[in-house]
């Protein structure tokens, strides 16, 4: 009984082992790391704003990883 409390007291453990299970893995999975500093010179007209460029990283790291992923745009 003591140990399932220890696990599942406040619920605070399960959220920390959550977390950190979920930056383990990406780490893991996106082994290639390549920053994305500048805009793209593709790009002619415009600029991408900042969370565009944190976009525009992650579908690269997962182009150099061989990985999958879908990107969704939700209007509010």
């Amino acid at each position: 009984m003591d140990h399932e409390s220890e696990e599942h007291g406040n619920g605070k453990s399960s959220v920390i082992d959550i977390i950190g299970t979920r930056k383990r893995y990406y780490n893991i999975a996106h082994k290639y790391k390549e920053v994305v500093k500048e805009q793209p010179k593709a790009l002619k007209f415009g600029t991408l704003r900042r969370y565009q460029m944190a976009g525009l990283q992650w579908l690269v790291s997962l182009y150099n990883n061989n990985l999958n992923g879908v990107v969704i745009h939700f209007d509010a």
